[in-house]
C-alpha cells in the first residue's frame, strides 16, 4: 500500500511554475537594473567634469539602491505568489511543501540572477560599487525571509479558500 504522506499530492508543475515566475521577474528586474545603472554610470561618472570624486560615489550609491529595491521586492512577490497559489491548492500539506520549495528556490534564483547581472555588468565608473561577496549574507537573509513570508501567505490563502 502506498504511503499518503505530505509529499504524495505535491504537483511538480506548481513548484516549477513558481520557480519560473520568480526567474522571469528576476531576469526582467536584472535587465532594467543593469540598464539603469549603466545609464547613470555613463551620465554621472564618465561624463562629469570637475566631479571626479562625486561620480563614482554616486554610482556606487545607485548600485546599492537598485539592489536594495530589488531585494525588498522579493518578499512582496513571495507573499502575493504564496497567497495566490495557496488559495488554489488543496490541503495544508500540499500548500506548505509547494510554497516552501517553490518560493524558496524561486526567490534564490531571483536574487542570484539579479545580483549576478548587476555585479557582472558594472562598468569602469563603478569601482566603489559592491561585489558579489559583499551581498551574499543579505541575499541569504532575503531568501529565508521571502520563503517564510510566501509560505505563511500561502497557508493563509489555503485557510480562507
Amino acid at each position: 500500500m502506498a504511503s499518503k504522506g505530505i509529499f504524495s499530492a505535491v504537483d511538480p508543475i506548481d513548484i516549477g511554475s513558481i520557480i519560473v515566475l520568480f526567474t522571469v521577474i528576476g531576469s526582467g528586474g536584472a535587465v532594467v537594473g543593469v540598464l539603469t545603472t549603466g545609464w547613470a554610470e555613463a551620465v554621472f561618472s564618465t561624463g562629469s567634469t570637475g566631479a571626479v570624486e562625486f561620480g563614482p560615489i554616486f554610482v556606487a550609491q545607485l548600485y546599492l539602491a537598485i539592489t536594495a529595491a530589488a531585494l525588498v521586492g522579493v518578499p512582496i512577490l513571495s507573499g502575493l505568489t504564496g497567497f495566490l497559489f495557496g488559495s488554489q491548492l488543496f490541503g495544508y500539506g500540499k500548500t506548505l511543501v509547494t510554497c516552501v520549495s517553490g518560493i524558496g528556490i524561486g526567490s534564490l534564483v531571483y536574487v542570484f540572477v539579479f545580483i549576478s547581472a548587476v555585479v557582472v555588468f558594472q562598468g569602469p565608473g563603478a569601482e566603489q560599487a559592491f561585489g558579489f561577496g559583499d551581498v551574499v549574507s543579505l541575499a541569504i537573509i532575503t531568501v529565508l525571509v521571502s520563503t517564510v513570508v510566501g509560505t505563511v501567505a500561502g497557508l493563509w490563502g489555503q485557510a480562507i479558500s
